[in-house]
């Protein structure tokens, strides 16, 4: 586990040096096609990382952070996949004690996800990830129910973020939102829950 403040600052970090390359006028400009594929060609491949959430040590109360192994592949310009999310780094978010250990025990999901470049140097792209669906029984009632985990879009706190220098590519998404059988729940959301994603492109 890692301090969640190392969250914090790895976000802060990847959304300063986005900011610095983007962000040279008044107003910042969109890409060219020819630096797109500049942008895509830096970062493009398949990568075999982590993934860094909340979490509760009871051993160590400074230990607020776990890790996971995750792999995720952007092929194309525009879609990324993380191929194994665990479903456990999205307990965190959720406000419902029994729907979060449910929740916990789902297998492991892969999730499209829509990018978006907008800084050729450092390689910068938003994310915009897509809901990730489950069906499983919780509470006293044991009944059956789709659950779907959202996540913000369009949000300066999902991006993804390459240094060319140690070839680490930082991610950040944001689960923000859970669906119970097609209707949104505030209640059972405890918070906007960033899950940090770290890789070295081999």
């Amino acid at each position: 586990m890692k301090s969640l403040k190392i969250i914090s600052m790895a976000a802060c970090c990847a959304a300063a040096l986005v900011f610095n390359a983007c962000t040279e006028n008044d107003s910042p400009k969109s890409l060219t096609k020819e630096e797109v594929k500049a942008a895509f060609e830096t970062v493009k491949g398949t990568y075999k990382g982590s993934v860094i959430f909340p979490a509760t040590n009871p051993k160590n109360a400074k230990d607020v952070t776990d890790t996971l192994d995750v792999n995720w592949t952007i092929a194309t310009d525009s879609v990324m996949t993380i191929d194994n999310l665990p479903a456990q780094a999205l307990v965190p978010a959720i406000s419902d004690e029994a729907l979060g250990k449910a929740l916990a025990q789902q297998q492991a999901q892969s999730m499209k996800c829509y990018i978006g470049f907008y800084s050729v140097s450092p390689a910068c792209f938003l994310i915009n990830p897509k809901g990730l669906t489950y069906k499983f029984a919780y509470g006293t009632e044991k009944k059956e129910h789709d659950v779907v985990v959202a996540f913000y879009v369009n949000n300066s706190g999902s991006l993804g973020a390459y240094n060319a220098t140690n070839k680490t590519l930082q991610m950040q998404i944001v689960a923000g939102g859970v669906y119970i059988d097609g209707k949104l729940q505030p209640r059972l959301i405890k918070k906007a829950t960033p899950l940090l994603f770290k890789a070295t492109k081999k």
